[in-house]
């Protein structure tokens, strides 16, 4: 269960990373502009927070371009964002969600169903991926596709709402 919790809570943390509390520059094809907060991208749609429009859902074929705290990148290219975090923000979302994680009984319930989850055993099974978690090596993670493919699990998916 351990080993299940801290995987899990890497690919939350890494998940947060890449959209939580950053007002954007989000670039339109078209040339306009709108700033907002990324809160998702699902299925090549991505929600954003804006002040003067509210949430709104915007196709990544509609964007050229999102300009963050941490960098510019294609929105396009998912991969982009998650290699634009810093490693260290990672670890500090980490460390701060492992308290509600843990505190919840609700949610620590949704953790150990992520055991029996046949994709989350053959990553936990992936030598490469431990030894990055027991290293704390949140770029080999970042980079590491089994992994990554984690953020869309339909019970981390479950348990980020748990957590909002």
């Amino acid at each position: 269960m351990k080993k299940t919790l801290i995987c899990f809570m890497f690919a939350l943390g890494i998940h947060g990373a890449a959209y939580c509390a950053q007002i954007s520059q989000i670039e339109l094809a078209d040339g306009s502009t709108i700033k907002g907060e990324v809160v998702s991208l699902e299925n090549g749609v991505y929600t954003v927070n804006t002040e003067s429009m509210g949430q709104i859902k915007l196709e990544a074929s509609r964007i050229k371009k999102i300009v963050s705290p941490s960098g510019s990148v294609d929105a396009n290219k998912p991969t982009e964002i998650m290699k634009s975090i810093n490693p260290d923000y990672v670890q500090s979302q980490v460390d701060q969600l492992t308290p509600a994680v843990t505190g919840n009984e609700e949610v620590m319930n949704k953790v150990s169903t992520l055991s029996d989850d046949p994709n989350f055993q053959e990553v936990m099974k992936d030598p490469e991926i431990l030894n990055a978690i027991k290293a704390k090596d949140i770029k080999a993670l970042m980079n590491n596709e089994k992994f990554m493919k984690l953020l869309n699990n339909p019970t981390v998916k479950e348990i980020e709402k748990m957590l909002q």
